[in-house]
Order: structure tokens, then sequence, then C-alpha cells
């Protein structure tokens, strides 16, 4: 391996590691002692951390996801019906009552969700993102990208999120169903 070691970069590190890789071996002192270390091919590259930008892929679609359903039941009998209620159109009866039979149960459920928004906030508190202190984030929906400006070791973090998010949705399926009428 051919190791090149930036000049802001001083003093000594010692280590023992035993049955690991060279990688892994890096990523440990990456990690330890949080050097900017990459390794390409046969060049290991070894520098101070500074703030980098990255742009991440992702593939979602554009917009928010709204969901609502209601359930309504409605449960009467015979026995319901009003006293004195009689046969329609026998003389000195009145007609039977109607209309609508209120509600035994109702259930409704409303839901919303806005992927890219909710993308954004947990990005910019994983790559701690504040004023001042010259971290960014830019997420655009419409090409499916997201920029990011933090120091290597948040953005292998935010790296690290993205991969976890699209795993998980890319199991989704997006379903629509309505149900316009039922008569029973």
């Amino acid at each position: 391996y051919t190791m090149l070691v930036h000049t802001n970069v001083t003093g000594n590190l010692s280590a023992r590691l035993q049955r690991v890789t060279v990688p892994e071996a890096l990523d440990a002192m990456r990690d330890l002692y949080d050097f900017d270390i990459t390794l390409q091919g046969n060049k290991v590259t070894v520098r101070q951390p500074v703030m980098e930008t990255q742009v991440f892929q992702v593939n979602y679609p554009t917009g928010t996801r709204k969901g609502s359903s209601d359930t309504r039941v409605a449960a009467g009998s015979l026995a319901d019906a009003p006293m004195g209620a009689g046969v329609a159109g026998a003389p000195g009866t009145p007609a039977p009552a109607t209309g609508r039979t209120p509600d035994s149960s109702r259930v409704s459920t409303a839901s919303e969700s806005d992927f890219w928004t909710e993308l954004k906030n947990s990005l910019a508190a994983i790559a701690a993102i504040g004023a001042g202190n010259g971290r960014s984030i830019v997420v655009s929906p419409q090409s499916g990208v997201v920029v990011v400006r933090a120091m290597p070791k948040e953005l292998r973090d935010v790296a690290a999120y993205l991969k976890a998010t699209q795993l998980s949705v890319e199991r989704q399926v997006i379903l629509e169903a309505k149900i316009i009428e039922v008569q029973l």
C-alpha cells in the first residue's frame, strides 16, 4: 500500500490489531482518531477532517401522502319501529317512520405523511445543522437529490441513514382503494 499523509496531520499513532485486514484497520483508526482516511485501490490518503459536500440520490416520489377512512355501522330491527306504526295506507294508521337510523358505531381515521420534510429534518439532526456552524442541507424532491455539507463522520452517518431509509421505502407499496357505496 502507498500512504499519502497530508502536511497538517502530525503526531504518532500506535495500535495493536490482530487478524484484521488493512481496510478494517484503517476504518478502526478513522473511527478512533477522527482522521479522514480513504482507501482507493492500493492508495491510502490521510487528512485532517474538513467540511465536505456530498450529493446523495433518493428514489422516492414527490408529494405528500394523505389517507383517510370512515366506517359507520347502523343496526336496527323491526322491534325498534315506533309504537302505533301500522301498515302504510290502512285507514286511520300513520305511515311508518322513515328516515335514517342513528349510527351505532363510527370509526374515522386520517393520516398524512410528507416524506421529504421528514427526511430533511432527520438529516439536519444527524448532521448537527445549526446556525453558524457551516453545515447545510439541500433537499430537492423533484430531482430526488439531497446535498449535505458536513464533516466526514457526519456524512458517513447520513449515508448510512439514507441507505436504511431507501431499503425501507423500496419495500413499501402505495395502494389506493375507494368504496363509494354499500347497500345491504
